[in-house]
């Protein structure tokens, strides 16, 4: 068989491969394992087909995307070109709709197009696809892409330096991270001195978590059921599980309580009974929706490096979502050490919903994910065996089990407190 034959083989199979994958995207029939297995073949046959130098040039300028993408966002083109529908706009239109220069408008949009985020009709028209239509319509995304922008392109920028400067180690804690070096101030700072960046922040986040897999679809929610006491005669309510309902759950640095209004839904459809308790800082909280309020038992402000109010102590179950990764190994110990002293041994159960990164094969998604932990706050995504090892270096504290969630690594932890 000849180069020539062998090309056209493959050519033909790659175009048969393009319409099974148009007849499977358009009817949602791929299940989400399946088609991220599918989307890393591609990739990697791209690559293997890229010849090593093309490579290495499109790694040159890849920052460009999300900057295109953002000035996109604040420019107004990608709303406009979304309202204009299937029919698209001219250069010229869309430009005078922005009131931007048409020269400046259409050589970005010329990027956006060659990156696939915008469709040319014809010489001078051009239309949005699927992917930035989605990206118009949605707060979270569009926030997404203005949290990026901030948040990673100029600390990124300045990793080598970083780096270099402090011995290749890494950082301590927030205040010496990339973000602060870049900055001049930590991200949890920003977020409370400039209102703008909390909200992307925020948004995305609340995007994040609506568009993942609730735990409770992997752990069983009924091993949560309480044990109803009886109130002691003295009034003493010291412990979580007195009264005649105890506490179910404790959501602590919950956020606005995106995972605790699944979980309150939940637990009514399976009957079950219990206190839901939402912890986090006060101007957190005073961002919760107000249809969910009713939903939680309490809303209360909590630094989760300080000791639980003894009031709190014996809950059946304590929450933390995407809290662990945000911190080294050191602030870690220290806020699973409070939960400790306030967990019952041989009832309260914590569990962690985090990222369990493979130990092989990790999914670029993944390692990235890693590197934006410790970039914006010296955090990172930690391997099964460093789950162990933090864990377990909390005295009295075990993994009782790892349940997988998303094909991410996004997993729930289950952790017990020995007598």
């Amino acid at each position: 068989m000849t180069t020539q034959d062998k090309t056209q083989e493959l050519l033909q199979l790659l175009t048969k491969a393009q319409d099974l994958v148009t007849d499977l995207t358009s009817s949602n029939t791929l299940d989400p394992k399946t088609q991220a297995h599918l989307t890393q073949l591609s990739k990697t046959l791209h690559q293997t087909l890229q010849p090593p130098v093309a490579r290495i040039a499109d790694t040159i300028q890849s920052p460009y995307q999300l900057g295109v993408l953002a000035t996109a966002l604040s420019a107004n083109w990608l709303r406009h070109l979304h309202t204009a529908g299937p029919s698209g706009l001219t250069i010229t239109d869309l430009a005078s709709k922005s009131s931007t220069s048409p020269s400046l408008t259409l050589r970005l949009i010329r990027y956006l197009t060659a990156s696939n985020f915008i469709r040319q009709l014809d010489v001078d028209t051009f239309a949005t696809t699927p992917v930035t239509s989605l990206l118009t319509t949605s707060p979270g995304l569009s926030s997404g892409i203005h949290h990026a922008i901030h948040c990673y392109a100029l600390p990124v920028s300045k990793m080598p330096e970083f780096f270099l400067k402090h011995g290749y180690d890494e950082p301590s804690g927030p205040e010496t991270c990339l973000y602060s070096y870049a900055y001049g101030r930590s991200h949890w700072e920003a977020t409370t001195q400039q209102p703008e960046i909390a909200k992307w922040f925020n948004e995305f986040m609340a995007m994040a978590t609506f568009s993942m897999k609730f735990w409770g679809d992997v752990y069983d929610l009924e091993k949560l059921s309480i044990q109803i006491q009886t109130k002691p005669e003295d009034g003493n309510n010291e412990d979580g599980n007195n009264g005649e309902e105890g506490i179910m759950l404790i959501d602590v640095g919950g956020g606005r309580g995106h995972e605790l209004e699944k979980f309150a839904k939940r637990k009514d459809k399976l009957g079950l009974k219990g206190k839901l308790i939402l912890q986090d800082r006060k101007e957190v909280l005073e961002q919760v929706p107000e249809e969910w309020r009713g939903l939680f038992d309490e809303r209360v402000v909590h630094d989760f490096f300080k000791p639980q109010e003894k009031k709190f102590w014996g809950a059946r179950g304590y929450y933390m979502r995407k809290i662990m990764h945000d911190w080294t190994d050191g602030h870690c110990a220290t806020i699973l050490g409070h939960l400790r002293d306030a967990m019952k041994p041989g009832y309260s159960t914590l569990l962690i919903n985090d990222i369990v990164v493979p130990e092989r094969d990790c999914q670029l998604r993944t390692a990235s994910l890693d590197l934006i932990m410790l970039t914006v706050c010296a955090g990172k995504q930690r391997t099964e065996k460093e789950w162990h090892e933090l864990v377990e270096s909390v005295k009295g504290l075990q993994i009782v089990k790892i349940w997988p969630l998303e094909e991410s690594g996004e997993s729930v932890i289950e952790v017990v407190r020995g007598s």
